[in-house]
């Protein structure tokens, strides 16, 4: 992973038909921590990600630390939208190898091959690589996903909502993986639903509400100072320095 100028947003704006997905939003993403978005439902969080990662380009502001090309950019952020859907009948191996595309273009090397199977083995899907991906489970399915985000040596990982569809233990495993890349220099930066899990998982946190930055910084001071009551209308309470969520306020 090469050094640059670490990921942010400048006062940006996303609209679509006079919709205000996102609304002068400023934020600095560093690497070596994990960074979770949260916000419920439309608060525009994926594309928050789909800007930072540029498949879509801001109405107004700008991305700090965006690649000169696509192609430079590419290496700087790997994407994880929350569903993939592959329309063809390609093995789990290659799958996760195209994960590697933007440095080997077309003529992988056998570390390469040797690296796929290291970061299946890390989600224990190794016994997966020679399957078709069309014929996966949807959990099945997502951790090859994740096999195929985590392979790149990329300095910044965006995920949405990366936890969909895995169950428990595979959930902790990912988690494990996550904390590991981020203690190298890795920027991660993760969508989440559970502000429970958020607070335990990560260093900083962004929250959006209808396209704009409500709070952002320190997630256990936020909950504290009232976030999940003001935002989601549910109530946090802290035991023994772990966060719970209920329904009722």
């Amino acid at each position: 992973m090469t050094q640059h100028e670490p990921l942010g947003l400048n006062n940006v704006s996303y609209v679509v038909a006079k919709h205000r997905s996102l609304d002068q939003v400023n934020s600095q993403f560093a690497r070596g921590k994990i960074t979770a978005l949260i916000g419920p439902n439309g608060a525009g969080k994926s594309t928050l990600l789909k800007v930072l990662a540029g498949i879509i380009s801001p109405t107004e502001g700008h991305v700090i630390g965006l690649g000169k090309t696509p192609k430079d950019h590419s290496k700087i952020c790997t994407w994880l939208p929350p569903t993939t859907q592959v329309a063809f009948d390609y093995s789990v191996f290659e799958v996760v190898r195209m994960g590697l595309f933007p440095w080997h273009q077309g003529r992988p090397s056998r570390k390469d091959d040797e690296s796929v199977m290291a970061a299946l083995t890390d989600l224990c899907a190794h016994e997966l690589a020679d399957r078709s991906i069309t014929q996966l489970s949807s959990g099945e399915r997502q951790r090859v996903m994740l096999a195929r985000a985590l392979i790149a040596p990329s300095s910044y990982l965006l995920l949405d909502e990366p936890l969909t569809n895995l169950d428990l233990q595979t959930s902790f495993m990912m988690l494990n993986v996550l904390r590991a890349r981020a203690k190298s220099g890795t920027g991660i930066i993760i969508s989440l639903h559970d502000i429970a899990l958020a607070a335990e998982l990560t260093d900083d946190f962004v929250c959006l509400k209808q396209g704009r930055v409500v709070s952002q910084g320190s997630l256990n001071q936020a909950l504290t100072e009232g976030l999940a009551e003001n935002v989601f209308g549910v109530k946090a309470n802290n035991a023994a320095g772990r966060w719970f969520i209920s329904g009722e306020l």
